[in-house]
């Protein structure tokens, strides 16, 4: 809605926050390093930036 007011300026910026998903690589099938790969690979992170951050992030390169 402030957006929408033609009297305000909106300024926004990336937090400094950083989430993450981690596994027990100690546990299977997580122990093995081509799963996580293939997790990694299976997730769309930018789908998460938009969803949680609002699209107010980045998602890691990898």
């Amino acid at each position: 809605m402030l957006q929408a007011n033609e009297n305000l300026t909106v300024l926004e910026q990336e937090g400094l926050n950083i989430g993450y998903m981690s596994y027990n690589v100690t546990e299977a099938p997580f122990d093995n390093v081509k799963v996580r790969k293939a997790l990694s690979m299976a997730i769309d992170k930018q789908a998460i930036v938009d969803a949680v951050y609002q699209g107010a992030g980045q998602s890691p390169r990898t």
